[in-house]
């Protein structure tokens, strides 16, 4: 059952607490799957890990990634203010009902 409601389900991303290579935050999927490998030294990084001063660090990385890897990144914008949250992407308000699933 979990399959069939996932794809409905949707990362917003506030303070970056999200893993960056093993949750999906991107619409395209899970990060780990758009690049050969991810290297140890990056394996438990966050969202915020690479984040600083407005921007995307990629000399932090030891992980190679491609343009349109870092054009996901750039996509995003992190406000500490707010924490990452899943949200029902079929509903107005983001909230998940059986109702609204099953239309």
């Amino acid at each position: 059952m979990a399959y069939i409601l996932e794809p409905g389900f949707k990362f917003r991303v506030g303070r970056g607490e999200t893993f960056v290579w093993y949750d999906r935050w991107s619409l395209v999927g899970h990060i780990c799957s758009m690049i050969d490998y991810v290297h140890h030294q990056d394996a438990h990084l966050k969202l915020k890990g690479l984040y600083q001063d407005d921007e995307w660090q990629w000399d932090w990385l030891a992980t190679v990634l491609t343009q349109e890897v870092r054009e996901e990144f750039m996509s995003l914008y992190l406000c500490p203010t707010t924490e990452d949250f899943i949200i029902w992407d079929a509903s107005s308000d983001g909230c998940y009902t059986t109702k609204i699933a099953y239309q």
